[in-house]
């Protein structure tokens, strides 16, 4: 695997976003549960035979494709950089979620179609007689009922993120309550080849998954030298290295997980995205109080420590040519400040033209800024979208085609970086998609990982 990647990345690199590599891992997640159906039936049947299944039959066959989906799951939000580079950790997030609801729905029907002749009939004598290791399969179909659950209704419950991370750990235990149950069930899968070769495969695969996320993630430590309130509920956070060296390599648009080291916070890993150039003077990141969490962010002062993991993401205009049209929604004006900043630093200068979407006058962020380096140039024109506020110079309502097509000409030449609440952001993905603007024209990146 690890190999597998090295090569994708070394001969199919792209200014950034490697679609190459995305087809390719796609590939491989369609040839796994193939790989693993084939086998699976294979140990069924005995041969490659047509052949009839029962119930039983297609219950094993379900427990090999869901505990395949679940070593799947482990790979896919091991934040491995190699993995994510040129992918982007939201894409993978999203597989995450897809693969995770294809697993369960696999590791659910397999019980019920072990036991479906004895359900059936409403006969529940069979549990009198489940070994011990049959029972372990039954508390692992337990935990991951319930982290599903939680994972679910998170949101709806008012789960904090790092409490929901921290669910994320049953997981473990789920493989390996079902890898014993796999392995001892019915005599034991070390009998029954060539399943057993694709049980060590997966061991291996896990180990190795494991190994890289613990051992290649780079974590440095970092102190807060500067904060700086943009608005009364968004500041920027100026970051040094402590060992003094060049701060990490990133592209403008990607973010970073910071663990804030204050006694004023609770010690928790959150994502926020980097809002400074990588050539600039500075590495900063802008956060907005909207949580739990970032509401308490008041209490941090300069001095204070932080340890930061990253860089991540793919959303980024990095190595593209312009011209350019920002949609930024409140905060969303952070990454793509990133790549103003970033473009205001180069001898050839693409063209940007920034829809600042916000409520009102006080909610805008980098305000003077913007207007200095709008005035610096041509390359820059800022308008703004007021929601709440009517004044006589910006747009007062919401963002709709009428205005994109009012302020652009050639919309067909533009590329769309969006960033804002998903509500907002689907909407003028779909507005923009009926104006004729090309799908791989526009650039969303949906900064949720859970």
């Amino acid at each position: 695997m690890y190999l597998l990647f090295h090569l994708i990345e070394y001969n199919y690199m792209l200014p950034f976003l490697n679609k190459t590599k995305i087809l390719m891992l796609k590939i491989f997640i369609f040839l796994y549960y193939l790989i693993a159906a084939l086998i699976s039936y294979k140990t069924v049947t005995g041969n490659f035979d047509l052949y009839i299944l029962n119930s039983y039959d297609l219950g094993r066959i379900f427990g090999t494709l869901g505990f395949s989906g679940i070593i799947l799951q482990m790979i896919l939000s091991s934040r491995i950089k190699m993995l994510e580079k040129g992918v982007g950790l939201d894409r993978l997030s999203r597989w995450h979620k897809t693969n995770a609801r294809a697993a369960f729905t696999f590791i659910l029907f397999h019980p019920f179609l072990l036991f479906f002749d004895f359900l059936k009939k409403l006969d529940f004598d069979f549990l009198k007689n489940l070994t011990i290791y049959e029972w372990f399969g039954v508390f692992a179909l337990i935990l991951l009922t319930a982290f599903v659950s939680i994972t679910v209704f998170s949101e709806r419950l008012k789960i904090k993120y790092e409490t929901w991370k921290i669910t994320h750990k049953i997981a473990y235990l789920v493989i390996f309550l079902a890898g014993i149950h796999s392995f001892m069930v019915r005599g034991g899968i070390n009998y029954k080849k060539p399943l057993f070769y694709w049980w060590a495969f997966l061991i291996l695969l896990a180990l190795t998954t494991l190994f890289l996320k613990f051992y290649t993630r780079k974590k440095r430590a970092f102190k807060i030298t500067d904060i700086i309130n943009e608005t009364q509920t968004t500041r920027t956070i100026k970051l040094e290295p402590v060992d003094n060296k060049a701060i990490f390599d990133y592209k403008p648009g990607q973010f970073a997980f910071i663990t804030f080291l204050s006694g004023s916070l609770p010690k928790e890993e959150h994502p926020f995205t980097i809002s400074s150039s990588p050539y600039g003077n500075n590495y900063t990141h802008t956060i907005k109080e909207s949580g739990d969490f970032t509401n308490q962010l008041g209490k941090l002062q300069v001095g204070d420590s932080a340890i930061v993991e990253g860089p991540y993401g793919v959303y980024s205009n990095y190595g593209m040519k312009g011209p350019f049209a920002f949609i930024a929604g409140g905060v969303g004006i952070t990454p793509l400040m990133s790549m103003i900043r970033f473009n205001s630093s180069q001898p050839k200068k693409e063209k940007i033209i920034l829809f600042n979407c916000v409520r009102n006058q006080n909610d805008v962020i980098f305000r003077d800024e913007l207007t200095n380096l709008e005035k610096s140039g041509d390359w820059l024109r800022i308008i703004y979208i007021l929601s709440d506020e009517k004044t006589g110079t910006n747009y007062n309502e919401y963002i709709n085609n009428e205005m994109i097509t009012k302020e652009l000409d050639f919309i067909e030449l533009y590329k769309f970086f969006i960033c804002a609440p998903p509500k907002m952001m689907y909407k003028v993905r779909k507005d923009l998609l009926k104006l004729g603007v090309q799908k791989n024209n526009i650039f969303i990146e949906e900064f949720k990982l859970r």
